[in-house]
């Protein structure tokens, strides 16, 4: 599909799920209000563990409030533009109901991958960036021109990479079709780019740069803000987003293969 006509249907999509949360308000900003307490919740968890300590491997705590704040903003954006989609795809394959979507005249892994959005998780991304500059200035970290702009690409690898991952998951249900556990399996391994990565010593922190790259969810991005990267790491995390959207691309179009739609 061309640029233009991507942006288009985003804008579409936009729209749609916009008018559609409006229609219950009420119910949208008690959403918003209940992510914001969640995350709230998050941040007097970290006050509780640093009130014994002044660092928790190495961050202190401004450093690893600026680190959660991270990971919820990365994790909010994700929710708001895809995990919703991709957590219903094994539900399409089972109910046969992907055949729809192969029939309509637009990218499947495009409109599988973006077709709804949640904007209840605006709450959630308010808050995290909240809490980021709270951390900032616990710390008195400076940020720069040069260290915001690493950190927004930062965060966009970091979503590139959750995506890839989810994708690849969630696209095994085309040959195991009720891969639903899977969701929340990666739910759960996803929450150790909470916490700083090099708490889980060397060798640790080596397979969750290299072989599973959570470092680069929330601890990369952290880093990059309060221009503590290493350029290294900032190359691996360009190069590892743009692999794993890559393979999880070519994943797809071997996955699809194999539906065999309703009426088969």
């Amino acid at each position: 599909m061309s640029a233009r006509r991507v942006i288009r249907l985003l804008a579409v999509f936009v729209r749609t799920c916009l008018v559609k949360e409006m229609e219950f308000r009420g119910n949208f900003w008690m959403g918003v209000f209940a992510n914001v307490i969640w995350v709230s919740a998050y941040l007097v968890f970290m006050k509780i563990i640093y009130a014994n300590t002044k660092s928790v491997g190495g961050w202190t705590q401004g450093q690893g409030v600026v680190l959660l704040g991270t990971y919820v903003l990365t994790r909010s954006i994700v929710d708001i533009a895809f995990s919703r989609n991709l957590a219903e795809l094994p539900n399409l394959v089972r109910m046969g109901t992907f055949d729809f979507v192969l029939v309509k005249p637009v990218n499947s892994q495009f409109f599988v991958s973006l077709r709804y959005m949640n904007f209840g998780e605006i709450g959630s991304a308010l808050a995290a960036i909240a809490m980021i500059v709270y951390g900032a200035r616990m710390d008195h970290i400076r940020i720069t021109g040069s260290s915001l702009l690493a950190y927004v690409c930062m965060l966009a690898c970091a979503i590139c990479i959750f995506y890839g991952i989810y994708l690849m998951l969630m696209a095994t249900a085309f040959w195991f079709v009720r891969v639903d556990n899977l969701w929340t399996l990666g739910e759960t391994v996803f929450q150790v780019a909470r916490v700083p990565i090099n708490i889980f010593g060397v060798r640790a922190t080596q397979i969750l740069t290299f072989v599973v790259p959570l470092i680069f969810i929330a601890h990369v991005p952290a880093q990059a803000l309060m221009s503590l990267l290493t350029p290294l790491l900032f190359v691996v995390g360009v190069a590892m987003s743009i692999t794993l959207l890559v393979l999880s691309s070519l994943f797809w179009s071997f996955a699809t293969r194999f539906y065999t739609s309703a009426s088969s």
